[in-house]
């Protein structure tokens, strides 16, 4: 499984292009999926793509999910392969779910990488992420060295 790391600001260019992080670039040389996440896209290797559909349709097969919600979640959905530099397309409709512009935060989140536009992503950490960190180690037991948030 992926396990995705770090932000880095990004440029999309004139045809909606983004240039994975070098990082990023081997898990998706296959191809990806993306899909609306929140306020961002998120960018799912195939394998998590069809774990959260697989695990979407059971819910609708139990009744706790019902057959709109897999129409949302499979309409928006677009395959995307990473051309030899390395740039993904990200899709018109889902650039404008989003949000995005030509400046774009590119930041990887465990098992998918999320595209912010970035005026969005500082509405959710008007303090900076670095602010959440300490206190979410503290609050979900993840370890007890640090004590301080960053200032």
């Amino acid at each position: 499984m992926a396990n995705f790391m770090g932000s880095y600001e990004h440029t999309l260019d004139e045809k909606g292009r983004l240039m994975l992080p070098a990082s990023f670039r081997l898990e998706f040389a296959a191809g990806a999926v993306t899909v609306p996440y929140d306020r961002c896209l998120a960018i799912l290797p195939p394998n998590e793509y069809a774990r959260m559909a697989n695990s979407l349709k059971g819910q609708v097969a139990q009744g706790k999910a019902n057959s709109d919600h897999l129409r949302a979640f499979a309409s928006l959905a677009e395959t995307i392969t990473p051309d030899s530099q390395g740039r993904i397309r990200l899709p018109p409709r889902l650039r404008t779910l989003a949000g995005l512009d030509r400046e774009v935060l590119v930041a990887g989140v465990f098992e998918r990488v999320e595209v912010w536009n970035p005026q969005r992503w500082e509405a959710n950490f008007p303090s900076g992420a670095a602010q959440f960190v300490s206190p979410l180690i503290r609050q979900y037991e993840l370890g007890s060295n640090i004590t301080e948030p960053i200032q």
